[in-house]
């Protein structure tokens, strides 16, 4: 989760920009104004990164998307903005920038940043000093707010030699400390910063010099300013009796909605007869999209806002597809609530009882395959409707009215549509712990060069599959590469669902006949029996498949590459099995000394 914090922040208001880029500005904003009959009925909220632009490359056609909300005169046809929780400069230079990648005339009131509400606390901090936190422009941007007094946090720790225990070790702020100490021979204040209170910390955009072991170590996307909250109100809170007071500013806060709802109304030059927002003013929309590539920041957003906010999803950022899981095991008191993703591979025991819950409007797809017998516990069909509402009430002390609402309240059927607010439980990295592998992101059993690569799902990786009795592997195929033959060598039984690409498979059973040859795609299943041998060869595009193989720990023996059991028989007994002479024998096992079980295709 992404957090904007503010932990109250400092010299003169800073300016526009050139002549030029005044100029520009005052004529792109002319270029808002729209008569009343002409006035769209719906706005629109772009994030940044992840949906117009990756680092400083828009995403596909996003400039020629955004030209389409202009009249051919340059004037807004439809009421945009972006809505970002990046910052670190001010509106103005933002809107500049944009406006130069996007080729389209951005004003800075169509940019809100994540530190944008802060310019309504000007009033409270306008004459005290406070400190602006961040990579970028921290103090400039204050400025430009209207606050007077203030310093960015470089420059306040650069008054107080022992403020940083580790400035020793960080050669940058060595380089900036002797230039300031050269340049002015004692430092002079340009506030009494060794009298004066900071009234405020005001995290402008993400520190740069906290985060960089974190990071580094931490298998996890970006971590920003959450991540740096999450740190130093624990730190706090560790160390004092009362807890750490803050506001939270940013996406999903419902504030940075209904800001960015009345500004989006501002750019409709008009009023207009329709309900007023929670700020007191006037909506002047049906609809207002928010388009974003983080369910937990953008989507749930916008989905608690409510109306007349939309969410659209993107799959261009931050969201590649998943959900929510909650398991609750046999014996246990509590659910686990685990984050799924695309890869994950969970152990289910017997008698678990389970929830799903999709996020989003993209597709959240699950394969389960084992010898599963699943019932319903809620819903029409579910066992509790099977019981009279005089068990029901006797069961969970209901009374006989309690009862019959709650039966009837049953829907028929599985899938539920979760109410807009309605919250759900957030997962939890420890739940995940021992329960779920990630099949792309764990270590490769083996991987071939140009050949393919396996992983495999067992008791060392995952222990609870020990209880399930089941193991997996996930495996990828290159283009016209082959997997060796090979079978299960302990009795197990080999579920396949081919996952995607093409190819050719063939399943020799124990009486040396060809049971099975068959071209497979993506969404196919096919079984191999106990002991029967099996091969498969990827067409171009490759052939990735999932396995589901009845013991924890599989073991197979292959009967080629460099692992292959006849490269273990002496040459007598391979020249006397295979009726081969010296020299062919010898040529045999000369082949696939160096490959394992998946050979690049034929040079």
């Amino acid at each position: 989760m992404r957090f904007r914090s503010v932990f109250f922040g400092a010299a003169s208001r800073a300016k526009l920009g050139t002549p030029a880029q005044q100029q520009r500005f005052r004529r792109t904003y002319s270029h808002l104004q729209r008569p009343d009959s002409e006035r769209p009925s719906f706005g629109i909220a772009f994030d940044i990164d992840g949906v117009i632009l990756r680092g400083r490359t828009p995403i596909g056609g996003s400039p020629q998307a955004l030209r389409r909300l202009y009249d051919a005169d340059g004037s807004l046809k439809v009421p945009f903005l972006f809505l970002t929780n990046g910052g670190g400069v001010p509106e103005t230079k933002r809107a500049l920038e944009l406006s130069e990648l996007l080729k389209v005339q951005i004003s800075a009131l169509q940019v809100v940043q994540g530190h944008s509400p802060f310019r309504l606390l000007v009033s409270r901090f306008e004459n005290e000093l406070i400190v602006a936190i961040g990579k970028g422009e921290p103090a400039a941007v204050m400025l430009e707010y209207g606050f007077k007094k203030v310093l960015s946090i470089d420059d306040y720790a650069a008054y107080f030699n022992d403020i940083d225990p580790l400035s020793q070790y960080k050669s940058w702020g060595l380089k900036h400390l002797y230039e300031r100490n050269y340049n002015s021979k004692g430092l002079q204040p340009k506030y009494d910063v060794y009298s004066e209170r900071v009234k405020g910390a005001f995290v402008v955009s993400d520190p740069v010099d906290w985060g960089r072991d974190i990071q580094a170590v931490f298998p996890a996307e970006r971590l920003g300013m959450g991540a740096f909250r999450i740190a130093l109100e624990s730190i706090y809170n560790c160390i004092h009796s009362s807890p750490l007071e803050y506001t939270s500013f940013g996406k999903p806060n419902p504030f940075v909605f209904k800001n960015a709802e009345s500004i989006l109304t501002k750019l409709v030059t008009h009023k207009c007869q329709v309900k007023e927002t929670m700020m007191g003013e006037k909506c002047a929309f049906s609809t207002i999209y928010m388009i974003g590539d983080n369910p937990k920041v953008d989507i749930n957003g916008a989905k608690k806002v409510g109306h007349p906010w939309f969410s659209i999803l993107t799959r261009t950022g931050v969201f590649r597809g998943g959900g929510t899981c909650g398991i609750v095991l046999p014996d246990a008191t509590k659910e686990k609530v685990i984050a799924i993703k695309k890869g994950d591979a969970i152990a289910l025991p017997f008698g678990a009882v389970t929830w799903w819950f999709n996020p989003s409007d993209a597709e959240f797809v699950g394969h389960k395959a084992g010898q599963f017998t699943n019932f319903p516990i809620t819903g029409g069909n579910g066992i509790f409707t099977g019981f009279t509402t005089e068990f029901v009430g006797r069961a969970w002390d209901l009374t006989e009215d309690e009862a019959k609402k709650l039966v009837h309240n049953q829907t028929n059927v599985g899938i539920v549509k979760v109410k807009d607010g309605q919250g759900m439980p957030e997962p939890s990295a420890k739940d995940r712990e021992g329960m779920v592998v990630n099949c792309l992101e764990a270590p490769l059993d083996v991987d071939i060069k140009n050949g393919g690569c396996v992983v495999v799902l067992n008791t060392k990786n995952l222990p609870l599959v020990g209880e399930v009795g089941l193991g997996a592997d996930l495996v990828r195929l290159n283009g016209h590469a082959m997997c060796s033959p090979g079978f299960s060598c302990d009795s197990a039984y080999q579920v396949t669902y081919v996952v995607r690409g093409s190819g050719r498979v063939q399943v020799v059973g124990v009486d040396g006949k060809r049971v099975l040859e068959t071209t497979v795609k993506g969404g196919c299943l096919f079984i191999v029996p106990r002991f029967f041998v099996v091969s498969k060869i990827a067409d171009a595009d490759g052939l990735e498949w999932f396995s589901i193989i009845t013991t924890p720990n599989p073991v197979f023996t292959h009967l080629a590459g460099k692992t292959s059991v006849w490269k273990a028989i002496s040459s007598e007994v391979l020249q006397a099995a295979f009726n081969a002479t010296p020299e062919m024998e010898k040529l045999f096992r000369s082949k696939r000394t160096s490959d394992e079980i998946f050979f690049p295709p034929p040079k």
